[in-house]
């Protein structure tokens, strides 16, 4: 019978299973001897009674090849490796010398040559070409500190920095807590205080992580417009709610007002819309008139009326939170009481139409 070899090569070999396996997973190193191998699935070595070696290839000395079959299916990595033990039961004796016997000792140098450098490679060192590492602190004096590495790239030791700053009881509730959820329920953080509905913590790490969360530094990327009106807007019939066009762009960010209809239409999200009109008109004082924010077409949100301080003129202002689907859109609309003939929508600062998505 052939005598084993020991080929170049590490001791080690890998398998990834396509689905739920329990093998065959082929040894593609020679042993000696079962006890040899080591088994370790997804990152846990196993017993040996959890895994069957079966040999394909017996040879005086040990086996050249063989595979393993685990007892349960896994999906995890599959790591194989040996590590021969590392002691020897022959001697010598004078007289003919057992050709076999001497054969597989040698056998035993170079795969214990090779065990060990499996274990070397993994460990933490330094080039060769570089002067030796000093040793590390003894246990005493590096427990409960970092290594770190010195000027001259020798391993010292820092102090890992436990602060004795005290914790009160209710940040002790928060910092206990092992999920986001958990710690947005106990800081009292809801949906509706979101201001939008967040599925789950994903979803809410994901937002913030795209802007998505209000925050000083993001404001002014988020889709806001403002826009003013290009000329007067004359013969507004009395009291009529008659829609305020808002032609001239100041800014529009993301592109989501539509000038020449003087509509926005933001992404789906929490909007904030504002609206002043500066309305001139002949008015008996106390005159009723106001603004309106018309969502898809409907009167959705008015000011509160004014009463015309003067016979001449009136200025309303009005303001709205909404949570817009994505299609909803926003226009402007006034409404002026006078006394004899026409309004005016007057294009001056006081007009002005602008909101801002916020998320």
């Amino acid at each position: 019978m052939a005598h084993i070899t020991i080929p170049a090569g590490e001791p080690l070999v890998s398998y990834t299973p396509g689905g739920s396996s329990t093998g065959p997973f082929n040894v593609t190193f020679p042993i000696f001897a079962e006890s040899d191998l080591n088994v370790v699935v997804n990152g846990v070595l196993l017993s040996s009674s959890d895994w069957t070696f079966t040999p394909t290839d017996t040879r005086t000395g040990g086996h050249q090849a063989g595979y393993i079959t685990l007892d349960s299916a896994t999906t995890y990595e599959v790591v194989i490796y040996r590590d021969a033990t590392r002691s020897r039961t022959s001697d010598y004796a004078s007289g003919p010398l057992d050709i076999n016997t001497l054969n597989t000792d040698v056998d035993r140098t170079v795969a214990r040559d090779q065990d060990l450098k499996l274990q070397i490679d993994r460990t933490l060192r330094s080039p060769a070409s570089e002067p030796a590492m000093d040793a590390l602190p003894d246990a005493a004096t590096r427990a409960n500190q970092y290594l770190i590495f010195d000027a001259d790239g020798q391993p010292t030791l820092a102090a890992y920095g436990v602060t004795t700053t005290p914790v009160s009881s209710f940040m002790a509730t928060v910092l206990d807590d092992t999920t986001a959820a958990d710690a947005r329920t106990t800081l009292g953080v809801t949906l509706e205080n979101l201001g939008y509905a967040i599925a789950s913590d994903a979803e809410f790490l994901a937002r913030a992580a795209t802007n998505r969360i209000l925050t000083p530094g993001n404001l002014a990327a988020r889709p806001h417009f403002r826009a003013k009106k290009s000329a007067d807007q004359t013969s507004i019939a009395d009291a009529t709610v008659t829609k305020c066009t808002f032609t001239t762009e100041v800014v529009d960010n993301g592109s989501y007002y539509d000038a020449a209809n003087s509509k926005w239409t933001p992404p789906s999200g929490p909007v904030v819309i504002m609206l002043g009109i500066y309305q001139l008109g002949t008015m008996l004082a106390g005159a009723t008139v106001y603004a309106s924010i018309y969502k898809n077409g409907a009167q959705y949100r008015l000011s509160a009326p004014a009463r015309a301080a003067s016979t001449s003129a009136a200025v309303n202002i009005a303001v709205l939170f909404d949570v817009a689907n994505g299609t909803d859109y926003y226009e402007a609309y006034g409404y002026i009481d006078t006394s004899a003939g026409t309004g005016t929508f007057s294009n001056n600062e006081a007009t002005y139409f602008e909101g801002i998505w916020l998320g």
